[in-house]
Formats: C-alpha cells, structure tokens, sequence
C-alpha cells in the first residue's frame, strides 16, 4: 500500500516544478482509488492526464509563480514540454492497443459472418436438394 507521500512523489515523478505550483491545488470529483505499490501505464497515463489538468485549470497561476522564481522559470517550461511529450507518446500508445483490440475483434467478426453465411448457403443447398 502506498503513502500519500509515495503516492504524491509518483505522480509528480519528473515534475518538481509543476509539483510546487499545483500540488495543493484540486480538480473537482477526482475519485482516485489507486494505492498500489506498482505503477502500470494506466495508472502513469491517469497522473499525467491530473497533472495536465491541473496546469490546464491553474496555468495562470503557475505563469505568475515562475514570473518571481528564476529556476522555476527555466524549468517550467522544460517540465510543460516533457509533459507534453508523455501525454502524447500515451495517446499515440493508446490508440495502437486501441486499434490492435478493434483489429482482432472485427477479424473474429468477420469469420463468424464468413462462417454463418457458409452455414446458410450449405442449409439452402440441403434444401434444394430434398
């Protein structure tokens, strides 16, 4: 089972900066249940999506925060594009499994119609032939 903090230090994992600035910020109806010690991509892809909301929600809050702190201010937007990044090496991973899934069921789809109709025709052969 995970601390709050090992859980924290998860999900902010290559974001420090953006973990300063949005960390005690809240996005409303966030139901997280995970607490597990492993971190599969599901659950990587759910953080990153937090994160990417919450910059999204408190963006110009952060702007104004890396304004007065000069390392945040290089870093910031170092973390933003790495961010960036992920999100969209997720997408692009999601959208293959997505596609491998769609792949497979429309190919066992497929061989079922292939298989009714070749058991239609053979009844309609039987049929004509009696």
């Amino acid at each position: 089972m995970l601390t709050e903090k090992a859980r924290g230090d998860r999900m902010w994992q290559g974001y420090p900066h953006l973990r300063q600035f949005l960390e005690h910020k809240a996005l409303v109806n966030e139901d997280d249940q995970r607490a597990s010690t492993e971190q599969d991509r599901r659950d990587r892809l759910v953080d990153i999506i937090t994160v990417a909301r919450l910059l999204a929600r408190y963006g110009d809050e952060v702007h104004d925060a890396v304004r007065v702190d000069v390392s945040a201010a290089q870093a910031a937007p170092e973390e933003i594009s790495r961010l960036l990044d992920e999100l969209q090496a997720c997408s692009r991973a999601v959208q293959s499994e997505v596609a491998h899934v769609c792949d497979r069921a429309i190919e066992a789809t497929q061989n079922a119609v292939w298989r009714l109709q070749a058991q239609a025709e053979r009844s309609r052969s039987e049929t004509r032939t009696d």
